[in-house]
């Protein structure tokens, strides 16, 4: 019945925004889910408007564009309208509870933060190596220019 108040979930044409409100739930509610142990196992929870209904999770969420998915800004608190977005994937992979930050410079980032913002034009993976595999110093790792290949 609640699938035909808001109207995305009709004749089995399920919308990204109804399949993340009914996976949102079941991360926090479902035992059985083999990822609860990361959301509800974990104390995170779901408010009690977006509980309450799908349609509420819609008016503060709207559609989620293409190539995003469901995010909490803090992975420390529950999903509400104040603590959620739709970000796409490599902001979702610079948004993990496991993430190293590294500063620079009196700022604070993820390796793929500053690969993304350092003018040397490097790979997440290559400044990644610079400072945890080879142990360059900050400066030298986030300044020396790659080696041209061509």
């Amino acid at each position: 019945m609640a699938a035909t108040k808001h109207g995305q979930a009709n004749e089995g044409k399920k919308t990204r925004a109804y399949v993340s409100w009914v996976n949102m739930k079941q991360r926090c509610y479902n035992p059985n889910r083999p990822d609860y142990r990361y959301y509800g196992g974990r104390g995170v929870t779901v408010c009690d408007r977006w509980q309450e209904s799908y349609a509420n999770f819609y008016d503060d969420m709207g559609d989620c564009p293409d190539g995003h998915t469901l995010d909490k800004i803090d992975n420390s608190k529950g999903y509400s309208p104040e603590n959620c977005r739709w970000a796409d994937r490599w902001l979702q992979s610079n948004n993990r509870d496991y993430n190293v930050l590294v500063e620079y410079r009196g700022k604070k980032q993820t390796i793929g933060q500053w690969a993304r913002e350092l003018p040397i034009n490097i790979s997440t993976k290559n400044l990644y190596k610079r400072v945890f595999t080879r142990g360059w110093e900050l400066e030298r790792a986030f300044t020396q220019p790659c080696r041209s290949t061509g």
